[in-house]
C-alpha cells in the first residue's frame, strides 16, 4: 500500500503523487517536504478478506448444489432394477389409495408385502434413514434434503397427503429430535408453501 501523509495546512491525507499535484504551478513542492509530513496509518480494510470469503462460500455452495443435482438425476433409480421392479410393479399402485399415518395397519401391511424389494431399496439409497446404521443421526444435510423432497412427493400421491403430518409421524418412527422436525417443517413451508 502506498504511503500516506497528513498535511495540517489542508487537513487532508495525501499520497506523494496527490500532494505534488497541489504544487503544479508552484515551485514549492519537493519530495523532502512531503516526507516531513506525519505518516498516517490506515486501519485494517476487510474488503479483500470479505471478497475472498464470499468467493469461497460461492464455491462450496456450488459444490453442494452439484451434489443435489446428482441426487436429482439418480433418485430412486434402484426401483427400476431387477431386485426391486417386480414387487414395486405389484404393490406401488395399491399404496396410493391408502392413507399414511402411524395407526394405519393397512399401510404397514403394504410395506411388508414389498419385503425384499423395499429392503434392497433402503440398502441402496442413502436418503432413507434405514440405509444408515444409526438412522437419521448418520445422515448428511444432502441426505436430509433428498429425504424431505421424497417425503413431499410421496405425500402428494396419498389421499389427503400432507408432508407436515408425515414429518410428525416419521419423527416418531425414526426417533429424530423435535428440533430437526421443526427444521424440516420450516423447509417445507418455505419452499413448498405448505401450511
Amino acid at each position: 500500500m502506498e504511503e500516506l501523509r497528513y498535511d495540517e495546512a489542508t487537513k487532508k491525507v495525501f499520497t506523494q503523487e496527490e500532494y505534488a499535484k497541489q504544487f503544479l504551478n508552484d515551485e514549492e513542492f519537493s519530495a523532502e517536504k512531503f516526507k516531513e509530513l506525519p505518516i498516517v496509518k490506515i486501519g485494517y480494510d476487510s474488503t479483500a478478506d470479505t471478497l475472498k470469503h464470499i468467493k469461497r462460500v460461492n464455491e462450496l455452495l456450488i459444490m453442494m448444489s452439484k451434489k443435489l443435482l446428482d441426487r436429482a438425476s439418480t433418485h430412486d433409480t434402484s426401483k427400476l432394477s431387477t431386485q426391486e421392479k417386480e414387487l414395486f410393479d405389484k404393490y406401488t399402485h395399491r399404496l396410493k389409495d391408502v392413507k399414511f399415518n402411524k395407526d394405519n395397519e393397512q399401510y404397514e401391511e403394504q410395506l411388508k408385502d414389498l419385503g425384499d424389494a423395499l429392503e434392497h431399496h433402503h440398502q441402496n439409497n442413502r436418503h432413507h434413514p434405514e440405509f444408515h446404521k444409526d438412522g437419521v443421526n448418520d445422515m448428511t444435510l444432502i441426505d436430509l434434503m433428498e429425504m424431505i423432497v421424497d417425503w413431499k412427493a410421496s405425500s402428494e400421491r396419498q389421499p389427503d397427503g400432507n408432508v407436515l403430518n408425515s414429518i410428525d409421524t416419521l419423527r416418531e418412527k425414526f426417533k429424530f429430535t423435535k428440533q430437526l422436525g421443526e427444521i424440516l417443517k420450516n423447509t417445507v413451508k418455505e419452499y413448498f408453501q405448505e401450511v
